[in-house]
């Protein structure tokens, strides 16, 4: 199973992941947010299915993935169908906290901060709503992804049920409780054959929506 988080840069997906390592030994843990230079739309795309063909030839394990790229990408890499579930997830905070957390970390980012707060912005409508402005992801995307595996899905769709986690203000032992919380509600979906996005969720819509 896949245990997709994504969000901007600042909303603690690296420390949720260094938190997590010694919590979950029966995971694959996969940090793809390490701050560095900008990459272009088609290489983030690219380096994103690279990323889960590697991951799919390895050891069959559950595997949570951090990174910048939105859900909508995931599901458009031609691997994404070979999971037998994916459990997506947006970590976010408020700009101020967001702005605040890269500048004390002194991260060199060739994102300006303004771009940053766009970016978040963006994911959090898209996390929302399949329609919202999908041009961002596929204009000038990589042509090998499958955009229409998902981009006719309307807001309310089963398949697209993305948890929200607000990471502003929580202390981190509150994060962590509130994450294996979910990810532990994720497994029992899947066993019980009720996640929304489990093998065959490209032919046609899942079980209906949990919270």
């Amino acid at each position: 199973m896949l245990f997709f988080v994504f969000g901007s840069l600042g909303s603690g997906k690296s420390t949720l992941l260094r938190r997590l390592r010694g919590d979950m030994p029966d995971m694959a843990l996969v940090d793809a947010d390490v701050p560095r230079a900008a990459v272009s739309k088609v290489e983030r795309q690219r380096q994103l299915q690279e990323r889960l063909e590697a991951i799919s030839r390895g050891p069959q394990a559950d595997v949570l993935y951090a990174g910048q790229s939105p859900l909508g990408e995931l599901l458009a890499c031609p691997v994404a169908t070979e999971f037998a579930g994916i459990a997506p997830c947006l970590l976010d905070c408020g700009d101020t906290i967001r702005i605040q957390r890269v500048r004390s970390r002194g991260w060199r980012n060739d994102t300006s901060e303004l771009d940053l707060l766009r970016w978040a912005a963006w994911m959090r409508l898209h996390a929302a709503n399949p329609q919202h402005d999908q041009s961002v992801l596929i204009e000038g995307g990589a042509p090998e992804l499958r955009w229409e595996r998902w981009n006719r899905w309307r807001r309310g769709d089963a398949r697209w049920q993305v948890t929200v986690f607000d990471n502003s203000y929580d202390d981190e032992a509150e994060t962590i409780r509130r994450f294996l919380t979910w990810i532990e509600s994720r497994r029992r979906l899947l066993a019980d054959g009720r996640l929304p996005l489990v093998a065959g969720w490209d032919r046609g819509p899942g079980p209906a929506a949990h919270s």
